[in-house]
Protein backbone atom coordinates (compact mmCIF):
# COMPACT_ATOMS: atom_id res chain seq x y z
CA UNK A 1 0.00 0.00 0.00
CA UNK A 2 1.50 3.25 -0.50
CA UNK A 3 2.03 5.91 1.63
CA UNK A 4 2.30 9.54 1.42
CA UNK A 5 5.48 10.68 1.11
CA UNK A 6 6.09 13.95 -0.44
CA UNK A 7 6.43 17.26 1.56
CA UNK A 8 3.59 19.07 0.90
CA UNK A 9 3.76 22.80 2.00
CA UNK A 10 0.61 24.70 2.90
CA UNK A 11 -0.52 27.72 1.68
CA UNK A 12 -0.72 29.85 4.94
CA UNK A 13 -1.67 32.77 6.12
CA UNK A 14 -1.27 34.24 9.63
CA UNK A 15 -3.87 35.96 11.95
CA UNK A 16 -1.82 38.60 12.37
CA UNK A 17 -1.82 39.30 8.42
CA UNK A 18 -5.08 38.22 8.14
CA UNK A 19 -6.27 41.58 10.16
CA UNK A 20 -5.02 43.83 7.91
CA UNK A 21 -7.97 42.75 5.58
CA UNK A 22 -10.69 42.59 7.90
CA UNK A 23 -13.53 43.71 6.60
CA UNK A 24 -15.18 46.91 8.15
CA UNK A 25 -16.48 45.93 11.45
CA UNK A 26 -18.58 49.15 11.75
CA UNK A 27 -21.84 49.65 13.81
CA UNK A 28 -23.94 51.62 11.25
CA UNK A 29 -25.77 50.95 8.38
CA UNK A 30 -25.15 48.16 6.32
CA UNK A 31 -24.81 46.89 2.34
CA UNK A 32 -28.60 47.06 1.40
CA UNK A 33 -28.14 43.88 -0.81
CA UNK A 34 -27.51 41.62 1.86
CA UNK A 35 -30.41 38.92 0.85
CA UNK A 36 -32.91 39.36 4.24
CA UNK A 37 -35.91 39.74 2.25
CA UNK A 38 -36.67 35.78 2.88
CA UNK A 39 -35.48 32.83 4.71
CA UNK A 40 -32.58 32.28 2.95
CA UNK A 41 -32.13 28.37 4.38
CA UNK A 42 -34.73 27.07 2.03
CA UNK A 43 -33.23 24.41 -0.06
CA UNK A 44 -34.57 24.24 -3.61
CA UNK A 45 -35.38 21.50 -6.21
CA UNK A 46 -33.84 20.99 -9.34
CA UNK A 47 -35.51 19.99 -12.60
CA UNK A 48 -34.53 19.26 -16.09
CA UNK A 49 -36.57 19.26 -18.74
CA UNK A 50 -37.05 16.93 -21.59
CA UNK A 51 -38.73 17.31 -25.17
CA UNK A 52 -39.68 13.45 -25.38
CA UNK A 53 -42.57 14.42 -27.83
CA UNK A 54 -41.57 12.84 -31.66
CA UNK A 55 -43.61 15.07 -33.77
CA UNK A 56 -44.19 18.09 -31.42
CA UNK A 57 -42.63 21.58 -32.53
CA UNK A 58 -39.91 22.80 -30.55
CA UNK A 59 -41.22 24.32 -27.76
CA UNK A 60 -40.61 27.14 -24.67
CA UNK A 61 -41.29 26.18 -21.17
CA UNK A 62 -43.28 28.18 -19.14
CA UNK A 63 -43.35 28.09 -15.09
CA UNK A 64 -44.98 30.04 -13.45
CA UNK A 65 -45.83 32.75 -15.87
CA UNK A 66 -42.19 33.16 -16.84
CA UNK A 67 -40.15 31.46 -19.53
CA UNK A 68 -37.94 28.94 -17.83
CA UNK A 69 -36.47 27.57 -21.51
CA UNK A 70 -36.74 28.14 -24.93
CA UNK A 71 -36.18 26.57 -28.23
CA UNK A 72 -36.23 23.37 -26.70
CA UNK A 73 -36.11 20.54 -29.52
CA UNK A 74 -37.10 16.77 -29.63
CA UNK A 75 -34.48 15.11 -27.95
CA UNK A 76 -33.03 17.79 -26.09
CA UNK A 77 -33.01 18.37 -22.19
CA UNK A 78 -31.78 21.13 -20.35
CA UNK A 79 -29.63 21.61 -17.10
CA UNK A 80 -31.15 20.95 -14.01
CA UNK A 81 -32.64 24.21 -12.62
CA UNK A 82 -33.91 25.60 -9.46
CA UNK A 83 -37.38 25.91 -8.05
CA UNK A 84 -38.52 26.65 -5.05
CA UNK A 85 -39.91 23.85 -2.92
CA UNK A 86 -43.96 24.46 -2.87
CA UNK A 87 -46.80 24.41 -6.23
CA UNK A 88 -45.74 25.28 -9.61
CA UNK A 89 -47.51 26.21 -12.90
CA UNK A 90 -45.89 23.97 -15.59
CA UNK A 91 -47.06 25.17 -19.38
CA UNK A 92 -45.32 23.66 -22.61
CA UNK A 93 -45.95 26.01 -25.59
CA UNK A 94 -45.07 25.56 -29.19
CA UNK A 95 -41.49 27.98 -29.32
CA UNK A 96 -42.25 31.95 -29.64
CA UNK A 97 -45.63 31.41 -28.12
CA UNK A 98 -47.43 33.16 -25.09
CA UNK A 99 -49.32 30.89 -22.28
CA UNK A 100 -52.62 30.61 -24.12
CA UNK A 101 -50.82 28.28 -26.76
CA UNK A 102 -50.14 25.89 -24.23
CA UNK A 103 -50.47 22.34 -25.17
CA UNK A 104 -49.42 21.20 -21.61
CA UNK A 105 -50.83 22.77 -18.71
CA UNK A 106 -50.31 21.36 -15.47
CA UNK A 107 -48.93 21.81 -11.87
CA UNK A 108 -45.81 20.58 -10.35
CA UNK A 109 -45.51 20.31 -6.26
CA UNK A 110 -41.39 19.78 -5.80
CA UNK A 111 -39.65 18.60 -2.59
CA UNK A 112 -36.95 21.11 -1.91
CA UNK A 113 -33.61 19.04 -2.26
CA UNK A 114 -34.85 16.90 -4.48
CA UNK A 115 -33.98 16.16 -8.65
CA UNK A 116 -36.87 15.69 -11.01
CA UNK A 117 -36.99 15.09 -14.90
CA UNK A 118 -40.06 16.73 -16.56
CA UNK A 119 -40.48 15.19 -19.98
CA UNK A 120 -43.64 16.64 -22.25
CA UNK A 121 -43.83 12.62 -23.76
CA UNK A 122 -46.26 10.91 -26.49
CA UNK A 123 -47.64 12.17 -29.58
CA UNK A 124 -48.68 15.48 -30.02
CA UNK A 125 -52.11 14.75 -30.16
CA UNK A 126 -51.78 13.22 -26.85
CA UNK A 127 -49.14 15.31 -25.46
CA UNK A 128 -48.88 15.19 -21.40
CA UNK A 129 -45.96 15.32 -19.01
CA UNK A 130 -44.48 12.82 -16.94
CA UNK A 131 -42.67 13.44 -13.65
CA UNK A 132 -39.67 11.48 -12.39
CA UNK A 133 -37.65 11.61 -9.55
CA UNK A 134 -33.99 11.41 -10.01
CA UNK A 135 -32.62 9.01 -6.72
CA UNK A 136 -29.40 10.59 -5.39
CA UNK A 137 -28.56 8.01 -2.63
CA UNK A 138 -25.19 7.36 -1.77
CA UNK A 139 -23.63 4.79 -3.83
CA UNK A 140 -20.45 2.93 -3.49
CA UNK A 141 -17.05 3.29 -4.99
CA UNK A 142 -16.55 2.69 -8.35
CA UNK A 143 -20.61 2.23 -8.99
CA UNK A 144 -23.06 3.93 -11.28
CA UNK A 145 -27.40 3.56 -10.87
CA UNK A 146 -28.84 3.20 -13.71
CA UNK A 147 -31.95 2.78 -15.17
CA UNK A 148 -34.54 2.97 -18.65
CA UNK A 149 -37.53 5.19 -18.83
CA UNK A 150 -39.64 4.32 -21.87
CA UNK A 151 -41.32 7.49 -23.50
CA UNK A 152 -41.54 5.80 -27.28
CA UNK A 153 -45.12 6.03 -27.86
CA UNK A 154 -44.98 2.70 -30.21
CA UNK A 155 -47.37 0.40 -28.45
CA UNK A 156 -45.02 -1.98 -27.39
CA UNK A 157 -43.75 -2.91 -23.84
CA UNK A 158 -39.83 -3.30 -23.95
CA UNK A 159 -37.36 -4.94 -22.03
CA UNK A 160 -33.40 -4.31 -22.18
CA UNK A 161 -30.93 -6.21 -22.12
CA UNK A 162 -26.63 -6.15 -21.45
CA UNK A 163 -25.63 -7.57 -25.46
CA UNK A 164 -25.01 -11.48 -24.93
CA UNK A 165 -25.56 -11.25 -21.44
CA UNK A 166 -28.23 -10.89 -18.53
CA UNK A 167 -31.63 -9.04 -18.73
CA UNK A 168 -31.29 -6.04 -16.92
CA UNK A 169 -35.25 -4.44 -16.84
CA UNK A 170 -38.26 -6.11 -17.85
CA UNK A 171 -41.82 -5.32 -19.58
CA UNK A 172 -41.68 -1.16 -19.34
CA UNK A 173 -44.70 -0.08 -20.71
CA UNK A 174 -45.04 4.01 -22.47
CA UNK A 175 -44.52 6.37 -19.76
CA UNK A 176 -43.19 3.89 -17.09
CA UNK A 177 -39.80 4.27 -15.41
CA UNK A 178 -37.63 1.00 -14.39
CA UNK A 179 -36.11 0.44 -10.53
CA UNK A 180 -32.78 1.54 -10.83
CA UNK A 181 -29.62 -0.69 -10.66
CA UNK A 182 -26.04 -0.37 -9.94
CA UNK A 183 -23.22 -1.15 -12.58
CA UNK A 184 -19.57 -1.12 -11.91
CA UNK A 185 -17.88 2.04 -13.75
CA UNK A 186 -17.32 0.40 -17.17
CA UNK A 187 -18.33 0.59 -21.04
CA UNK A 188 -21.53 -1.87 -21.90
CA UNK A 189 -23.61 -3.06 -24.95
CA UNK A 190 -27.63 -2.72 -24.47
CA UNK A 191 -30.19 -4.07 -26.65
CA UNK A 192 -34.17 -2.56 -25.71
CA UNK A 193 -35.92 -5.35 -27.26
CA UNK A 194 -39.40 -6.10 -27.40
CA UNK A 195 -41.12 -7.76 -24.53
CA UNK A 196 -40.43 -11.46 -24.42
CA UNK A 197 -38.79 -11.29 -28.10
CA UNK A 198 -35.27 -11.81 -29.19
CA UNK A 199 -36.23 -8.81 -31.68
CA UNK A 200 -33.80 -6.05 -31.14
CA UNK A 201 -35.55 -2.95 -31.40
CA UNK A 202 -32.15 -0.98 -31.02
CA UNK A 203 -28.67 -1.72 -30.17
CA UNK A 204 -26.92 0.65 -27.88
CA UNK A 205 -23.14 -0.37 -28.10
CA UNK A 206 -20.12 1.36 -25.94
CA UNK A 207 -22.37 2.99 -23.46
CA UNK A 208 -20.23 4.79 -21.18
CA UNK A 209 -20.33 4.34 -17.30
CA UNK A 210 -18.68 6.37 -15.22
CA UNK A 211 -17.69 6.48 -11.22
CA UNK A 212 -20.73 8.21 -9.14
CA UNK A 213 -23.60 8.89 -11.27
CA UNK A 214 -27.21 8.39 -11.89
CA UNK A 215 -28.45 7.66 -15.68
CA UNK A 216 -31.59 7.83 -16.51
CA UNK A 217 -31.62 6.28 -20.27
CA UNK A 218 -34.79 7.77 -21.91
CA UNK A 219 -35.81 5.39 -24.99
CA UNK A 220 -37.39 8.24 -27.56
CA UNK A 221 -39.17 8.36 -30.96
CA UNK A 222 -40.62 5.67 -32.91
CA UNK A 223 -39.76 1.83 -34.56
CA UNK A 224 -42.72 3.08 -37.17
CA UNK A 225 -40.56 5.67 -38.57
CA UNK A 226 -36.92 4.63 -37.67
CA UNK A 227 -36.65 7.26 -35.26
CA UNK A 228 -36.35 5.45 -32.30
CA UNK A 229 -33.37 6.46 -30.14
CA UNK A 230 -32.05 6.95 -26.95
CA UNK A 231 -31.23 9.82 -24.65
CA UNK A 232 -28.96 9.44 -21.61
CA UNK A 233 -29.05 11.88 -18.85
CA UNK A 234 -26.54 11.98 -16.13
CA UNK A 235 -26.99 13.29 -12.71
CA UNK A 236 -23.82 13.42 -10.32
CA UNK A 237 -24.60 11.93 -7.29
CA UNK A 238 -20.75 10.46 -5.72
CA UNK A 239 -18.65 12.32 -7.77
CA UNK A 240 -14.76 11.09 -6.06
CA UNK A 241 -13.18 14.48 -4.34
CA UNK A 242 -10.37 13.80 -6.57
CA UNK A 243 -12.23 15.32 -9.80
CA UNK A 244 -13.97 17.91 -7.49
CA UNK A 245 -11.04 19.37 -6.04
CA UNK A 246 -8.85 18.31 -9.11
CA UNK A 247 -6.27 16.28 -6.86
CA UNK A 248 -4.91 13.00 -6.66
CA UNK A 249 -6.99 9.96 -8.53
CA UNK A 250 -10.53 8.54 -7.62
CA UNK A 251 -8.48 6.09 -5.26
CA UNK A 252 -7.76 8.59 -2.85
CA UNK A 253 -8.99 10.79 0.13
CA UNK A 254 -9.01 14.42 -0.08
CA UNK A 255 -7.62 16.41 3.45
CA UNK A 256 -7.51 19.68 4.51
CA UNK A 257 -6.17 20.69 7.99
CA UNK A 258 -7.06 23.49 9.71
CA UNK A 259 -5.11 24.97 13.25
CA UNK A 260 -7.63 26.59 15.95
CA UNK A 261 -5.81 26.41 19.21
CA UNK A 262 -5.08 29.51 20.07
CA UNK A 263 -2.01 28.78 21.69
CA UNK A 264 -0.35 25.98 20.02
CA UNK A 265 2.42 26.97 17.67
CA UNK A 266 2.63 26.18 14.33
CA UNK A 267 2.90 22.89 13.24
CA UNK A 268 4.14 19.96 11.17
CA UNK A 269 1.27 17.48 10.15
CA UNK A 270 2.59 13.80 9.74
CA UNK A 271 0.38 10.89 8.34
CA UNK A 272 1.64 7.37 9.40
CA UNK A 273 4.97 9.15 10.45
CA UNK A 274 5.42 10.61 6.72
CA UNK A 275 5.42 14.59 6.47
CA UNK A 276 2.53 15.94 4.30
CA UNK A 277 2.11 19.45 5.64
CA UNK A 278 4.70 21.77 7.72
CA UNK A 279 4.18 25.21 9.32
CA UNK A 280 0.76 25.77 9.96
CA UNK A 281 0.20 28.54 12.51
CA UNK A 282 -2.84 29.01 14.31
CA UNK A 283 -5.66 30.77 12.06
CA UNK A 284 -4.40 29.06 8.93
CA UNK A 285 -5.75 26.55 6.41
CA UNK A 286 -4.15 23.46 4.12
CA UNK A 287 -5.54 23.47 0.58
CA UNK A 288 -7.09 20.24 -0.11
CA UNK A 289 -4.32 17.29 -0.42
CA UNK A 290 -4.61 14.03 -1.86
CA UNK A 291 -4.05 11.04 0.75
CA UNK A 292 -4.12 7.40 0.39
CA UNK A 293 -7.43 5.73 1.67
CA UNK A 294 -7.64 3.16 4.29
CA UNK A 295 -8.11 2.54 7.49
CA UNK A 296 -6.73 3.71 11.00
CA UNK A 297 -4.80 6.36 9.41
CA UNK A 298 -2.31 7.50 12.17
CA UNK A 299 -2.07 11.43 12.16
CA UNK A 300 0.34 13.40 14.50
CA UNK A 301 0.65 17.05 14.81
CA UNK A 302 4.28 18.47 15.71
CA UNK A 303 5.59 21.25 16.82
CA UNK A 304 6.92 22.92 13.70
CA UNK A 305 10.61 21.63 12.83
CA UNK A 306 10.76 19.42 15.64
CA UNK A 307 11.06 15.63 15.15
CA UNK A 308 8.11 13.25 14.87
CA UNK A 309 8.34 11.80 18.32
CA UNK A 310 7.29 15.23 19.66
CA UNK A 311 4.05 14.71 18.71
CA UNK A 312 1.63 16.62 20.57
CA UNK A 313 -1.50 14.64 20.30
CA UNK A 314 -1.87 11.31 17.97
CA UNK A 315 -5.12 10.15 15.76
CA UNK A 316 -6.27 7.69 14.22
CA UNK A 317 -8.87 7.79 11.71
CA UNK A 318 -10.39 5.74 8.32
CA UNK A 319 -10.02 7.42 5.32
CA UNK A 320 -12.57 6.50 2.35
CA UNK A 321 -11.65 6.63 -1.43
CA UNK A 322 -13.31 9.70 -2.89
CA UNK A 323 -14.53 11.34 0.26
CA UNK A 324 -13.28 14.24 1.55
CA UNK A 325 -12.59 15.35 5.05
CA UNK A 326 -11.37 18.57 7.25
CA UNK A 327 -9.05 17.68 10.19
CA UNK A 328 -9.09 20.50 12.62
CA UNK A 329 -6.79 20.97 15.61
CA UNK A 330 -8.99 22.48 18.58
CA UNK A 331 -8.76 23.50 22.30
CA UNK A 332 -6.08 25.39 24.14
CA UNK A 333 -2.68 23.10 24.01
CA UNK A 334 -3.10 21.19 27.10
CA UNK A 335 -6.34 19.69 26.09
CA UNK A 336 -5.70 19.88 22.53
CA UNK A 337 -8.03 18.09 20.11
CA UNK A 338 -7.94 16.58 17.30
CA UNK A 339 -11.36 16.13 14.93
CA UNK A 340 -11.87 14.80 11.80
CA UNK A 341 -15.50 16.07 9.27
CA UNK A 342 -16.73 15.17 6.21
CA UNK A 343 -16.84 17.95 3.59
CA UNK A 344 -20.21 17.41 1.88
CA UNK A 345 -18.99 18.34 -1.87
CA UNK A 346 -22.10 17.12 -3.19
CA UNK A 347 -24.37 19.29 -5.77
CA UNK A 348 -26.82 22.40 -4.16
CA UNK A 349 -29.46 23.32 -6.46
CA UNK A 350 -28.70 26.17 -8.99
CA UNK A 351 -27.91 29.49 -7.36
CA UNK A 352 -27.65 28.40 -3.92
CA UNK A 353 -24.74 27.22 -1.74
CA UNK A 354 -23.82 25.12 1.48
CA UNK A 355 -23.06 26.22 4.77
CA UNK A 356 -21.90 24.78 8.53
CA UNK A 357 -20.25 26.58 11.68
CA UNK A 358 -17.61 25.38 13.81
CA UNK A 359 -17.10 26.55 16.96
CA UNK A 360 -13.16 26.83 18.06
CA UNK A 361 -13.19 29.68 20.57
CA UNK A 362 -12.42 27.98 24.22
CA UNK A 363 -13.79 30.44 26.13
CA UNK A 364 -17.18 30.95 24.71
CA UNK A 365 -20.01 28.85 25.48
CA UNK A 366 -22.67 28.08 23.04
CA UNK A 367 -23.51 30.76 20.13
CA UNK A 368 -25.77 31.52 17.40
CA UNK A 369 -25.33 32.79 13.90
CA UNK A 370 -27.68 34.75 12.64
CA UNK A 371 -28.55 36.84 9.39
CA UNK A 372 -28.30 40.43 10.58
CA UNK A 373 -32.07 41.60 11.07
CA UNK A 374 -33.19 38.45 9.63
CA UNK A 375 -33.38 34.62 10.31
CA UNK A 376 -31.06 32.63 12.47
CA UNK A 377 -28.69 30.43 10.47
CA UNK A 378 -27.15 28.14 13.40
CA UNK A 379 -28.23 28.10 16.72
CA UNK A 380 -26.49 26.66 20.15
CA UNK A 381 -23.04 25.72 18.39
CA UNK A 382 -21.06 24.40 21.40
CA UNK A 383 -17.65 24.57 21.67
CA UNK A 384 -15.87 22.19 19.36
CA UNK A 385 -19.41 21.00 17.86
CA UNK A 386 -19.96 21.15 14.37
CA UNK A 387 -23.33 22.46 13.04
CA UNK A 388 -25.61 20.50 10.43
CA UNK A 389 -25.17 22.02 6.64
CA UNK A 390 -27.56 24.47 5.51
CA UNK A 391 -28.65 25.28 2.02
CA UNK A 392 -28.65 28.77 1.43
CA UNK A 393 -29.38 31.37 -1.12
CA UNK A 394 -25.70 32.76 -3.04
CA UNK A 395 -25.31 36.60 -2.11
CA UNK A 396 -24.43 38.89 0.48
CA UNK A 397 -24.90 38.44 4.01
CA UNK A 398 -24.50 40.37 6.92
CA UNK A 399 -23.90 37.87 9.88
CA UNK A 400 -23.87 38.41 13.69
CA UNK A 401 -22.31 35.63 15.98
CA UNK A 402 -23.95 36.37 19.17
CA UNK A 403 -24.15 34.53 23.02
CA UNK A 404 -27.22 34.89 24.28
CA UNK A 405 -28.14 38.99 23.28
CA UNK A 406 -24.69 39.57 23.21
CA UNK A 407 -23.45 40.09 19.68
CA UNK A 408 -19.47 38.79 19.84
CA UNK A 409 -18.82 39.24 15.65
CA UNK A 410 -20.20 41.32 13.34
CA UNK A 411 -19.62 40.10 9.34
CA UNK A 412 -20.69 42.71 6.33
CA UNK A 413 -20.81 41.73 3.25
CA UNK A 414 -19.97 38.26 3.13
CA UNK A 415 -19.94 37.14 -0.65
CA UNK A 416 -21.63 33.42 -0.70
CA UNK A 417 -21.32 32.39 -3.96
CA UNK A 418 -23.08 29.58 -5.92
CA UNK A 419 -22.13 25.84 -5.90
CA UNK A 420 -19.37 25.89 -2.83
CA UNK A 421 -19.59 24.90 0.31
CA UNK A 422 -18.55 27.60 3.03
CA UNK A 423 -16.77 26.40 6.47
CA UNK A 424 -17.29 29.12 8.72
CA UNK A 425 -15.02 28.78 12.51
CA UNK A 426 -15.07 30.53 15.07
CA UNK A 427 -11.40 30.70 16.40
CA UNK A 428 -9.45 32.82 19.52
CA UNK A 429 -10.09 33.77 22.66
CA UNK A 430 -12.90 36.19 23.96
CA UNK A 431 -10.59 37.42 26.72
CA UNK A 432 -8.10 38.52 24.99
CA UNK A 433 -9.40 40.17 21.69
CA UNK A 434 -8.36 37.23 19.33
CA UNK A 435 -11.86 36.04 19.05
CA UNK A 436 -12.45 35.91 15.13
CA UNK A 437 -14.72 34.15 12.05
CA UNK A 438 -12.96 32.58 9.48
CA UNK A 439 -13.98 30.86 6.41
CA UNK A 440 -12.93 28.40 4.19
CA UNK A 441 -14.74 26.89 0.96
CA UNK A 442 -14.49 24.82 -1.66
CA UNK A 443 -17.03 23.83 -4.89
CA UNK A 444 -19.24 21.15 -4.94
CA UNK A 445 -19.56 18.83 -7.50
CA UNK A 446 -22.09 20.27 -10.97
CA UNK A 447 -25.59 19.76 -10.13
CA UNK A 448 -25.92 18.77 -14.06
CA UNK A 449 -24.11 15.56 -15.45
CA UNK A 450 -23.78 14.96 -19.11
CA UNK A 451 -27.22 14.56 -21.67
CA UNK A 452 -25.95 12.49 -24.53
CA UNK A 453 -27.30 10.25 -27.39
CA UNK A 454 -25.69 7.42 -27.34
CA UNK A 455 -24.24 6.00 -30.38
CA UNK A 456 -27.43 3.46 -32.06
CA UNK A 457 -25.54 1.82 -34.76
CA UNK A 458 -16.70 15.43 -16.38
CA UNK A 459 -14.42 17.74 -16.80
CA UNK A 460 -12.72 18.10 -13.49
CA UNK A 461 -13.36 21.34 -11.50
CA UNK A 462 -10.19 22.92 -10.21
CA UNK A 463 -10.08 23.37 -6.57
CA UNK A 464 -10.47 27.07 -5.44
CA UNK A 465 -8.08 28.66 -2.67
CA UNK A 466 -9.35 27.06 0.22
CA UNK A 467 -6.93 29.04 2.75
CA UNK A 468 -9.17 30.81 5.28
CA UNK A 469 -10.13 34.34 4.95
CA UNK A 470 -10.58 36.36 8.69
CA UNK A 471 -13.81 37.55 7.71
CA UNK A 472 -14.73 39.34 11.07
CA UNK A 473 -13.31 40.19 14.47
CA UNK A 474 -14.91 41.20 18.07
CA UNK A 475 -17.92 43.62 17.76
CA UNK A 476 -17.52 46.66 19.80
Amino acid sequence: MTEPVALWRASLRSIGIALALAVSLALTAFAPNVATAQDPTETDASVRFVHASPDAPPVDVIVDGAVAASNLAFGQATDFLAVSPNEHQVQIVPSGSDASSAVIDTTFDPEGGSNYIVAASGLLADIEAKIYDVHKDDLDTGKSRLRLINLSPDDANVDLFATGGDELFDDLEFGEASDYTDLDAGTYDFEVRQHDSETVALAIPGFGVGDGNAYDVLLLGQSSDSTLTVLSLATPVDTPCSEVLGVGTPSDACVRVIHASPDAPAVDIYVNDSPIIEGLAFGASTDFVALPSGDDREVKIVPAGNPVDDALTTSQFDLDAGNAYEVIALNMLEDLNVEIEDVDLTAVPDGQARMRVIHGAPDVDGVDVIVTDGPELFGGVAFQDVSDYETLDAGDYDLQVKQGDDVLIRVTDFAVDPGMVYDVIVIGRNDDGSLALIAVSAPTQPATGAASTPDTSSTPVMVEEATPEIIATPAG
